[in-house]
């Protein structure tokens, strides 16, 4: 009994050291994109009944593959930066799932907004930039982008692996 015991000590003793490497698993998980590995870019626009959808693709422009999951924020600005109310509602298609970007690596979202002047207003005021932050992060990507501001709200999907159509 007494060889026993020292046996699962000692092989105790050889294992604890193994614990402390990182597994192959999570050596194989890529780390969160940050912002400035990455830049953005409208794909296109499309509209009816006034509603309008615009696919928007990141881009991973580091030489590191990354990952990134959920919905990005969105913001309208107008003249000299005044940031026009802006009520996102994450509920289009395609609901989140990770995307690894590699190098080069594009991941979209579609995001809509309505260009129909709402009560009395003859028409809508116009956001002259977007301010885009990828899932997960606290900095944007400003782009300039003329935008109807007929509506606080705005439809957003969350990121998928690379180009969709909405």
């Amino acid at each position: 009994m007494r060889r026993f015991t020292v046996s699962l000590v000692a092989l105790a003793v050889a294992v604890a050291p193994l614990a402390l490497l990182p597994s192959a698993a999570s050596a194989a998980t890529p780390a969160t994109c940050r912002t400035s590995q990455l830049s953005l870019s409208k794909v296109s626009s499309d509209g009816a009944a006034g509603t309008i959808y615009n696919v928007w693709a990141f881009t991973n422009v580091s030489s590191r593959t990354c990952r990134m999951r959920g919905y990005p924020d969105l913001q309208r600005y107008g003249q000299g930066g005044r940031p026009f109310v802006t009520t996102e509602r994450k509920v289009l298609s395609p609901n989140p799932t990770t995307v690894v970007l590699a190098p080069g690596g594009k991941a979209s979202f579609v995001w809509s907004y309505s260009d129909v002047p709402q009560g009395n207003a003859e028409e809508c005021t116009t956001s002259k930039v977007v301010g885009v932050r990828p899932p997960g992060r606290s900095a944007g990507l400003y782009i300039p982008f003329d935008v109807p501001n007929c509506s606080t709200s705005i439809q957003v999907s969350a990121v998928a692996a690379g180009v969709i159509t909405p």
